[in-house]
C-alpha cells in the first residue's frame, strides 16, 4: 500500500527518471548488443573501409582547405600522404577486429578515434556528406560499451578458459538505446531543416519532381527510367514529398517502440533505398549500418525482453550415514 502511494505521489521528474532508467538500464543479455556490433562493423567493412582512401587529400591545394568546426577547433590539418595511408590501414584493421570481437574495447576505441580523422578529413574541402558523422558517433557509443561479451572472439576465448558468461545487465541495453536515439535524431534534424529552409513548399509535387529530374542531367551516374516515370505523376510526387517530411520529422516516435517503431524505421529504410535507386545517391548506403541496432525485438534476442535466467537449484538435505 505504501509503495503504491509513494508511486502515485512521486514528482514528475522522479517518474521520468524511473521511466528512463527502466528503458535504458534494465537488465539485458549481451547477445543482442554483440550481434549489433558484428552487423554494424561488418557493414562498415563492406561499405566504408574500401572508400577510406585519405592519401590523395594530401595533394589538394591549400586554397580548397575549409576545415569543419571540429578540425578548426583542434587545429587539425592534412597529414603527409604516407601518414594518411598508415592511418587508413590502421583504421581498417581496427574495424575488422571490432567486427570479429578480438580486443573488442581497444578495437572499437581505435576505430572511433581514427574514424574522427579518416572520415572527417574529406568533409574539410567544401562538401559535407550525410552519413559519416552518425557512423563516428555510433562507434563512440560502442567504444564505451561492453560490446564484446557475446558474438566475439573475446567471449569465445573466455569460455575456453572456463570463465562463466556474464549475467544480464543494463550495460548491454543502453548502447542499443543510444544508437537508436542517434539515428532518429539525425532524421529529425533533416526533416526540420527541410521545413526551415523550404517551408511547406518542400512538400509540393513540383519540388519533388525537380528533385527526381535533376540527377538525370548529371553525367556521373546511370539512373533507371523509374524516376522519370514517377516524376510524371503529380500525385506520386506529392505523396513522396509528404511521406519524406512526415517520416523524418516524426522519427523520434520510433522511440515509443512496438509497431510504431516498426512503421517509422521501415519507412525510413525504404526511403533510403528509394533515394539510392531513384537518385543514384549510393553514398548513403554506409548509413544503413546503423539500422542494425533496430533489429533486436521482443523475444529471444531483444534487450527489452531480457531477464535474468539464473536458475537456483533446490538444496537437498544430506542425511548422515548411520555409524
Amino acid at each position: 500500500m505504501s509503495v503504491a502511494m509513494s508511486a502515485a505521489t512521486a514528482s514528475l521528474p522522479t517518474r521520468l527518471a524511473r521511466a528512463l532508467d527502466a528503458r535504458w538500464f534494465a537488465p539485458a543479455r549481451p547477445q543482442p548488443l554483440g550481434l549489433c556490433r558484428v552487423l554494424f562493423f561488418g557493414c562498415m567493412l563492406l561499405r566504408v573501409v574500401p572508400q577510406a582512401r585519405s592519401a590523395p587529400w594530401a595533394d589538394v591545394p591549400d586554397v580548397f582547405w575549409m576545415p569543419t568546426d571540429l578540425f578548426a577547433l583542434l587545429r587539425i590539418g592534412v597529414a603527409p600522404a604516407a601518414v594518411l595511408t598508415l592511418l587508413d590501414a590502421t583504421f581498417a584493421v581496427a574495424v575488422l577486429l571490432a567486427c570479429v570481437g578480438l580486443c573488442t574495447r581497444t578495437a572499437c576505441g581505435t576505430a572511433f578515434v581514427l574514424g574522427i580523422y579518416v572520415l572527417g578529413l574529406p568533409q574539410c574541402f567544401g562538401k559535407i556528406d550525410h552519413w559519416s558523422g552518425l557512423l563516428v558517433l555510433t562507434m563512440g557509443v560502442l567504444a564505451l560499451a561492453r560490446a564484446g561479451d557475446a558474438w566475439s572472439m573475446d567471449a569465445w576465448l573466455r569460455r575456453r578458459r572456463g570463465v562463466a558468461p556474464p549475467p544480464p545487465s543494463g550495460e548491454y541495453r543502453w548502447p542499443i538505446e543510444a544508437a537508436r536515439l542517434l539515428l532518429v535524431l539525425v532524421f529529425f534534424a533533416a526533416g526540420i531543416a527541410k521545413l526551415r529552409q523550404g517551408g511547406l513548399g518542400w512538400m509540393s509535387a513540383d519540388n519533388m519532381r525537380a528533385i527526381l529530374l535533376a540527377p538525370h542531367y548529371a553525367n556521373d551516374r546511370a539512373l533507371p527510367a523509374l524516376g522519370l516515370r514517377v516524376a510524371e505523376s503529380p500525385l506520386a510526387c506529392a505523396m513522396l514529398a509528404v511521406t519524406t517530411i512526415v517520416a523524418e520529422a516524426g522519427a523520434p516516435l520510433a522511440l515509443l517502440g512496438g509497431w510504431v517503431a516498426g512503421a517509422v524505421i521501415g519507412t525510413l529504410f525504404a526511403m533510403q533505398l528509394g533515394i539510392a535507386t531513384l537518385l543514384g545517391v549510393h553514398g548513403s548506403f554506409p548509413f544503413l549500418a546503423c539500422y542494425a541496432f533496430w533489429l533486436p525485438r521482443r523475444g529471444r534476442l531483444a534487450p527489452s525482453a531480457a531477464r535474468s535466467t539464473t536458475r537456483v537449484e533446490p538444496r537437498t538435505a544430506r542425511v548422515p550415514h548411520a555409524a
